[in-house]
């Protein structure tokens, strides 16, 4: 039996992270919208279907390092848990599945 598949994309615009739907249409609906805060436009977004659990990397103008924050796809939160201990900006961002 087939699952239904979401689409989530980070929209910086937008400033959230929206579903794409239907998948080869292109039309965006606000999803989760993100916290205050001037996110820059590298961005790198993930998510592990596993665990309904999103990351999202990025840089606040001005800050020295990038930002790490944990996006609950259930209960649509995101949570900023720390700083990443790295000076350059983060582009890519993959979550590899449990095990791995």
């Amino acid at each position: 039996m087939a699952t239904a598949t979401t689409l989530y994309n980070f929209d910086l615009p937008k400033r959230a992270i929206v579903t794409q739907n239907p998948l080869n249409d292109g039309t965006l609906t606000v999803y989760i919208p993100l916290p205050d805060g001037d996110f820059a436009e590298l961005t790198a977004f993930d998510i592990s279907t596993e665990a309904q659990q999103g990351y999202l990397a990025t840089r606040e103008q001005g800050a020295a390092k990038d930002q790490l924050y944990e996006v609950d796809l259930v209960a649509k939160t995101v949570t900023l848990t720390g700083t990443l201990g790295i000076l350059d900006e983060i582009t890519v961002l993959t979550v590899a599945p449990a095990g791995h």
